[in-house]
Formats: structure tokens, C-alpha cells, sequence
């Protein structure tokens, strides 16, 4: 396999990270799947969402939503273990297995990602470093244990990539929202997976910020009683300048539950074009765990993590007991 092939699929695996947020060590089962969604193999369209008209006085400002959003409690440190199947027309064509561990320090937020199957490609892993004072916010690196055998730093102009099929992106992922360069805007109000959501547009607002990213706008849908992303569309540029926006993309949650009062999704679709989609379900974790090493989350740490993972070290690390 060619070093550019096994870079494609690093970027695809980045997908775990984003709205998986904290719970304490469980195995989670369909039983946190809410019976509208089809856990067989057809995947349901993605849930529609309809926004009601501009928001009451009372409404929080959009910057205070994405603050909240930014400051929830996603159980750090924590680590958590996920399969990833890619679709076309309802048919899986491709499954990944993937570990990522991460910690919050103030603004700064650290998730590694170690890829355990397909066995060719084990050990292949990145460090994503987010912090929300020093634009573009966010670093990442990574380690090919075929390629080069180094580790390199990927582009900013690469981080809205998507790859192999899968319409995920180190954009589309990052545990927090990005807020240097980009400008929020509260919309209105809608529902999703039965929840009261708002609606809050994005667009990137400087030269920097627009380079790194697919999409000329976007509509994010927070809850409205917890901080927490229940779906997003993407768009691009109108076709013509009185036409509608394009719709490039759609994530959305499908499962939901609460464990030890902190909100964790435990399946996420995102529907890309002609077919295409990546599917997350949550398979274990463990969170608010001491036991992971604070020394881990360093870019030369990646090499001798790439190594363990090869030879067969499995994460199993038990929360902190309250």
C-alpha cells in the first residue's frame, strides 16, 4: 500500500471524535438507539429538520451558545474505542476499529487516535491539538508506521480533506468549535431526535479560516436543554447567484443516552454525496481517567505508540471511582 493511500485513510479514521462526549467505563449496547433509527443495515435518511422563524428576545446569543458548547463536560481524560463502517447504497463496503484518548487543559484540548483494524494498518495514529487562542486553533500529527517512519504535520489546507469515500474531516471533528475567524449567528429553533435545538449558522470570516475549509456555510443544531450537537449541514456556494446554497453534507446523531449525568452519543451518520456514509457506533470507554499517562499527548510520543499498538496492546483503562 502507497504511502498516499495510507495518509487517505488516517484522515478517514479522524471521525470518532466529534459529539462522543463523556461517560465512565461501559459497554454500550442498541438499547441507546432510539427506535426510529434502523440498526440493520439500511440506514435511515437523515432526519429533517424544519427551523421555525427568528428566536424570542429571551434567546441566549449565539456566542454564548458556542461558549457553553466549548466548555462542556466531555469526561476528560478520557478514551473510548469505535467502529466505523463505511456505505454505499446501504452496503457496507469498509470497517474500521479505532481508540482515541484525550485531556482538557483551560482552552487547549489533546485527542490521539490509534487505529487497531484492518490489521495492515494498525499502528497508523495522530495527535490533533486544539487551542482557541492561537489561530487556525488547531495542529495535527501523524505517524505512518509503512510510510516514512517520521512524524509528519499536516496542512492546514488539508485539514477539510475528505477521503476514501468518507465525507468526515479534521474540521468536522474537533472536540470544540473553532472561534477565532469565524462568525456565528443564531437563526431560530428546531428539533431534532426529539430534542428542542437551536439553530446556529456559521461561516467562516477571514481569508485563513475560509482556505481551510469545504464549505461556505454551515448550519449547526445545539440542543437547547444541554450543551450538545445533535447534527450539522453543510453547504457550498450557490451554482448561480440567485440560487440556493449546494448541500454538500449532513451529520446527524441517531442514538443518545445519559450516563452519570454527562450526554454521550452512541451513533453518528454522516451522509455525504452519491450514496456515501460513515457510521459511528460507540462500542466502549472509559472516561474522568487519571490513569492515562499526560505524557502520551506529545508528537513524539506517536512512533512508540504506533509500535505498542502493533504488537497487540489493547486500552483498557478503568475510570476514577467517585
Amino acid at each position: 500500500m502507497n504511502h498516499r493511500t495510507l495518509i487517505q485513510t488516517l484522515l478517514l479514521s479522524i471521525s470518532i471524535s466529534v459529539v462522543l462526549s463523556g461517560c465512565r467505563q461501559a459497554s454500550v449496547t442498541n438499547d441507546s438507539t432510539p427506535p426510529s433509527v434502523n440498526t440493520g443495515s439500511q440506514l435511515p435518511e437523515p432526519e429533517k429538520v424544519y427551523v421555525k422563524k427568528a428566536p424570542e428576545r429571551d434567546a441566549p446569543s449565539a456566542s454564548k451558545l458556542v461558549d457553553d458548547y466549548n466548555a462542556r463536560n466531555f469526561g476528560s481524560p478520557g478514551w473510548r474505542r469505535v467502529l466505523l463502517e463505511l456505505m454505499t447504497d446501504d452496503t457496507v463496503t469498509r470497517t474500521f476499529t479505532v481508540v482515541n484518548l484525550w485531556r482538557s487543559d483551560n482552552d487547549a484540548v489533546r485527542t490521539l487516535f490509534l487505529l487497531e483494524e484492518p490489521q495492515g494498518l494498525s499502528g497508523t495514529n495522530y495527535l490533533l491539538q486544539e487551542e482557541r487562542d492561537k489561530p487556525p486553533e488547531m495542529q495535527v500529527h501523524l505517524f505512518l508506521p509503512a510510510g516514512e517512519r517520521r512524524v509528519l504535520e499536516v496542512a492546514p489546507g488539508n485539514f477539510s480533506e475528505g477521503l476514501l469515500g468518507s465525507d468526515f474531516s479534521y474540521q468536522d471533528v474537533r472536540m470544540q468549535l473553532p472561534v477565532k475567524g469565524y462568525r456565528y449567528s443564531l437563526k431560530g429553533g428546531a428539533s431534532l431526535l426529539n430534542e428542542p435545538a437551536w439553530v446556529v449558522e456559521v461561516e467562516a470570516s477571514t481569508d485563513q479560516t475560509r482556505e481551510v475549509n469545504s464549505w461556505s456555510t454551515a448550519q449547526l443544531y445545539l440542543a437547547r436543554n444541554f450543551p450538545f450537537l445533535l447534527g450539522a449541514d453543510f453547504y457550498g456556494k450557490p451554482e448561480n447567484e440567485t440560487g440556493p446554497p449546494h448541500l454538500l453534507k449532513q451529520m446527524r446523531v441517531q442514538g443518545l443516552k445519559q450516563i452519570d449525568g454527562v450526554w454521550t452519543a452512541t451513533r453518528i451518520a454522516m451522509y455525504g454525496q452519491d450514496k456515501h456514509a460513515s457510521v459511528l457506533t460507540l462500542k466502549e470507554a472509559g472516561f474522568n481517567s487519571a490513569e492515562i499517562d499526560s505524557g502520551l499527548f506529545s508528537p513524539k510520543e506517536l512512533p512508540g505508540l504506533s509500535e505498542r499498538v502493533r504488537q497487540g496492546w489493547t486500552l483498557e483503562i478503568a475510570p476514577v471511582s467517585k
